[in-house]
């Protein structure tokens, strides 16, 4: 449609697909190639402000960021995003760039964006979300965002998007330089068709990182036992919110730690109780407790360095 686009569907006849494992987006993400502006150890300058509540996430994206040479702040809501945007413009430091997650408590990205834009604020906000739907991108636009970046995170699509978006004036553009040697990549072996993680796709995320790498898995292992007493507290006490919001953290904990079942299972209660009680819940719980057990152990046996990976 003229000045509209077209949307095209396309349906393949797959067979039967029992026994076939599914590979999730970030497992696709993460062992691609790394971008070639990291090959040749490109850095970024500007003060960069990620706004973001998932504390795997803040320690994931603010690695990456720094590995790029950015000078990073983090808050965990939209009030204190808005909060510390027009304190920085006040004290004469402003934000070069805000990256700015959508599902946030107390207030949402949405909001903390549009705000901003009130009150004057011009500078380019990135949003952050897991949805990937135009629909989703057009709410991030309306609202204000200049650009939109998909959960789990894509390092090169993200680097150009931040070297798109940086200022280049006043010495801010964007520069070559030596960043440094890195920690050696740890070993991830195994068969992957049988691992519970695929340890690769932390890796790659951390950018071959081991110190980053080994963070990353760390605190995945608080926020996965935090999540599951969130979910089994709400349900306990009949709070379906609770439990459909934690469900929705635990999907990015699933990614960045490269276990897809978890994922999958953590995504099938979200929906089911995004609007209340539901009869599956039980079912889909127990799943997701055996589930998390198996993860629990691959991760400290990883990081004991005593077990194959995926």
């Amino acid at each position: 449609m003229t000045g509209e686009g077209s949307t095209f569907t396309l349906t393949l006849a797959t067979g039967p697909l029992e026994g076939v494992r599914r590979i999730s987006g970030a497992e696709v993400l993460a062992t691609r190639p790394v971008a070639a502006e990291e090959n040749l150890r490109t850095r970024l300058a500007g003060r960069v402000l990620l706004a973001e509540d998932g504390a795997d996430n803040r320690l994931l994206i603010r690695g990456i960021l720094g590995q790029w040479g950015l000078e990073v702040a983090v808050v965990e809501d939209g009030v204190e995003a808005v909060a510390a945007v027009l304190d920085s413009r006040e004290r004469g430091t402003p934000f070069d760039l805000i990256l700015m997650d959508m599902q946030m408590p107390r207030l949402d990205g949405y909001a903390a964006t549009a705000q901003l834009r009130s009150a004057g604020w011009d500078g380019p906000v990135l949003a952050l979300t897991a949805n990937a739907m135009a629909t989703d991108r057009q709410l991030c636009l309306d609202s204000g965002c200049n650009d939109y970046a998909t959960k789990p995170i894509q390092r090169s699509q993200l680097f150009r998007q931040l070297a798109q978006w940086l200022p280049r004036e006043g010495g801010r553009a964007t520069v070559l330089s030596d960043v440094g040697k890195r920690s050696a990549a740890p070993t991830v072996e195994g068969d992957r068709s049988a691992a519970v993680c695929d340890f690769r796709v932390p890796l790659g995320f951390a950018g071959g990182d081991e110190t980053l790498f080994r963070e990353i898995l760390e605190l995945v292992v608080s926020e996965v036992t935090k999540r599951l007493e969130e979910i089994e507290a709400g349900a306990a006490t009949g709070d379906w919110k609770t439990v459909s919001r934690a469900a929705h953290s635990l999907k990015s904990c699933a990614d960045n730690a490269g276990a897809p079942g978890v994922r999958e299972i953590a995504w099938r209660m979200e929906k089911t109780t995004n609007l209340g009680p539901s009869d599956e819940f039980a079912a889909i719980h127990g799943e997701l407790r055996q589930r998390f057990g198996g993860l629990i152990e691959a991760i400290e046996s990883q990081l004991a360095g005593t077990a194959p990976v995926a």
